[in-house]
């Protein structure tokens, strides 16, 4: 049995659709970089990898750049932005039940990928997942 290949969404549609349900006055280039500090800190604290210059998005160069989590967990993205502009709105009380939110999200999401990746175990194949400046969707939920 085949099961369907989730795609990645990009920075610019991960903007858009936290754009559409919460509208705010950020500039595009503040929530690139939040949605970059989220790929480096999946990319170091799950895959326990050195930072590199790949996930150091800029707008508008990387708005076409597919972020690391593809469905059902890229709500990660999603839960993150609004948090993060709850926070800086000084909206305490919506910001601690959206940031509870995600931070039950991430921990679904590095359980998944930390059960079946085993980065700890040394892992040999970071090369399928990290090759020639594109990384392979990883999908959960399957």
């Amino acid at each position: 049995m085949d099961i369907p290949i989730g795609v990645a969404r990009t920075v610019k549609q991960i903007i858009d659709d936290v754009d559409d349900v919460c509208p705010n006055a950020y500039p595009e280039t503040v929530k690139t970089r939040w949605i970059s500090q989220l790929d480096m800190l999946i990319w170091r604290d799950l895959c326990l990898q050195t930072p590199i210059s790949r996930f150091e998005y800029t707008w508008p160069e990387s708005q076409d750049v597919q972020v690391l989590v593809s469905p059902p967990d890229d709500d990660i993205y999603d839960l993150r932005l609004k948090a993060l502009i709850a926070n800086d709105n000084g909206e305490y009380d919506k910001y601690l039940n959206i940031a509870s939110f995600y931070d039950a999200r991430y921990r679904e999401f590095a359980a998944w990928f930390i059960n079946v990746y085993q980065p700890a175990q040394g892992y040999e194949g970071w090369e399928s997942i990290y090759k020639g400046g594109s990384l392979r969707r990883w999908q959960s939920g399957y």
